[in-house]
Formats: structure tokens, C-alpha cells, sequence
């Protein structure tokens, strides 16, 4: 048996039966493309912190065209209600620069990944409510695993810090965060399968994911710009191959993304990681586990999108067999 065939069956024998793992990838060869249900294998997901990959860039085109620069402190672009909620114990979080919100070295805290996930989305489903930033600052400090800390002194994940820059990108192209990634990277690569969980589309074709099986979505307003996109695997393909054939900024900021990469201890730099010679970034929401990589050198790529989000058995089972 190949590993095509070992693929197919992994997936095939799932015991659970509305978990879909749809997969796309050239690394067994040829292009190849899976579900467990065909007539879904185009439809569309929620690539969640994925979408980290188009604030970072969009960042830098923006800083390609002369409207901002990654060394400045984010105080520079943001609003001063923005400014005034991110001083945190004494310290002015909105001093940090750029660069360091980017990756992840900010010490700005973190409004999810708590470590008891179950109770907080039932917690956030009850509030019903559109989450503000002042709230995401509030769960932070509260966040007994991932709070504010000292900048600089290693990496700390932060979504909030990936919202901060869409606050950034808003106050620097005078669009919203939506708009300016719709008409610099969707509209501009021909990505026509790929919207946002907060326009409330009705297209039948977006997928329903789950939350320890049960049914369940991303919060669009928890997301933002660190996770709030909807694509599908064509779509992310074109993404991923379109950045690094230089559609949408420069070889030498691609340079910038590849170096701080290998200078990172955690394989991470602006917005993108390396796994196994593949970069890209995963993604995970209170619906969907996702995996969205590509070797420019190569141009072998992998995608992953699992309707569950707490699949990560089944993640790295299938990733096993691929890479």
C-alpha cells in the first residue's frame, strides 16, 4: 500500500461520521485532492490563524509603499481610544514596535488559548455579544496562561497582537481591515472562494465545523485580523504559491519573512512558520483544525482542513502520512 492508498484509508475509516478531512497536496507526487465526501471537497472553511499570514502581509505592502514602517512603534498607527486601553500594570504596550507584534515578541497578552477552551466558548456563546477590544484586553489579564508580560524577553503568542495590526492596516489605508485585504490580495490573485466569517453569507457551500462534535463557529468579532477568513483549498493554493512567485510584495521583504524565520527559536518570523522545509501557518478555531504550507523552492505545498476543532490526533496521523 503507498502512501496515497494508506491516505485514503486513514481517512476512510473514521468512525465519527460527520468528521471531514479534506487534504490537498503534491507531496505524494502528483497534485492530489481528498475528502471524505467529494461533494464537499470544494467547499469553504475557516483557515483560522492562517489568516495571520495575510495581516503580515499586507503590513508590508503597506510598508512597500511607504506608508509605515515595521521598526515604529505601533502607537504611531493606532487611534488614541486604541492606544489608551494598552497600558497594562504601568507599562505602554503601545511602545512595542511593529516588528515585534509581528512576531510575537511584543509581550502583549492573549484573549484565548486559556487552556480550558470547553468553558470559555461556552462562556463567550452565552454572552452573545460584539467583542471590542477593550473586552479582548480584559480576558487577557485574566488568561491565567498566556497574560502581559515583559517585552522582548521571548515568544508569547498573541492573537490580540494580530487584531492590533488590523487596527494598524485600518488606520493607515483609511479602508477597513476586510476591504483592504479584499482588494490587495483576494481581488488582486483572483481569489473569488475566499470572504470573511462576519459578512453572513448564505452561500451553502461554507461548512459547518464543531467543538468536541459539537456544532459550533468562530466568534467573527474574537477573530479579526488574526483568524477571521473563510477560503477554501484552491483558493489557499493560489495564495500560497502567489506570495512567494512575488505577486503581492517584493523578493527582498520575502528575504525579510525567510531570515527572520531562520533566526527564530521557534522556526516563526512575521506571520509565517517552518515545518519540515514547509511554510506556512496552521490554523484553529472553535470549529476547524487547519494546515496551510508551501515550499517556495519546490513548490510542493500541504493543506488540511478538518471540521473539528479539537482533531488534532487525526491532524497529525494524516500530516504523518503525507510529509
Amino acid at each position: 500500500m503507498n502512501k496515497k492508498e494508506e491516505l485514503i484509508n486513514k481517512i476512510e475509516n473514521i468512525e465519527d461520521p460527520n468528521l471531514n478531512i479534506m487534504v490537498f497536496t503534491n507531496l505524494l507526487g502528483e497534485e492530489f485532492k481528498y475528502s471524505r465526501f467529494p461533494e464537499k471537497l470544494d467547499d469553504l472553511y475557516e483557515i483560522g490563524s492562517a489568516s495571520k499570514m495575510f495581516t503580515s502581509l499586507s503590513i508590508f505592502i503597506l510598508m512597500e509603499r511607504g506608508a509605515l514602517n515595521i521598526e515604529d512603534p505601533i502607537s504611531n498607527y493606532l487611534t488614541e481610544d486604541h492606544k489608551n486601553l494598552l497600558t497594562v500594570e504601568g507599562f505602554d504596550y503601545s511602545t512595542v514596535t511593529i516588528k515585534s507584534v509581528l512576531n510575537h515578541t511584543s509581550g502583549i497578552g492573549e484573549h484565548l488559548n486559556s487552556g480550558d477552551d470547553e468553558n470559555l466558548l461556552t462562556q463567550l456563546m452565552k454572552e452573545n455579544k460584539e467583542f471590542v477590544l477593550e473586552d479582548m484586553i480584559k480576558m487577557a489579564k485574566e488568561n491565567p496562561l498566556l497574560k502581559f508580560k515583559e517585552p522582548h524577553t521571548g515568544f508569547q503568542y498573541s492573537n490580540i497582537g494580530y487584531i492590533l495590526l488590523g487596527k494598524v492596516i485600518e488606520f493607515v489605508s483609511k479602508k477597513s481591515y476586510k476591504d483592504f485585504i479584499r482588494e490587495n490580495i483576494f481581488k488582486k490573485l483572483g481569489m473569488d472562494n475566499s470572504l470573511f466569517i462576519s459578512d453572513n453569507s448564505n452561500d451553502p457551500r461554507i461548512l459547518k465545523g464543531t467543538f468536541l462534535r459539537n456544532p459550533s463557529n468562530m466568534i467573527p468579532s474574537l477573530a479579526q485580523a488574526a483568524g477571521e477568513i473563510i477560503s477554501n483549498l484552491e483558493d489557499m493554493k493560489k495564495f500560497l504559491s502567489s506570495v512567494w512567485n512575488e505577486e503581492l510584495v517584493s523578493r527582498n521583504t520575502l528575504d525579510i519573512i525567510l531570515k527572520s524565520i531562520e533566526d527564530s527559536p521557534v522556526n516563526f518570523g512575521y506571520g509565517f512558520y517552518k515545518e519540515n522545509n514547509l511554510i506556512g501557518h496552521g490554523g484553529q478555531t472553535f470549529g476547524f483544525l487547519t494546515k496551510s504550507f508551501y515550499n517556495p523552492d519546490n513548490k510542493e505545498f500541504l493543506l488540511i482542513a478538518i471540521n473539528e476543532a479539537e482533531s488534532k490526533e487525526e491532524m497529525n496521523e494524516i500530516t504523518k502520512l503525507i510529509v
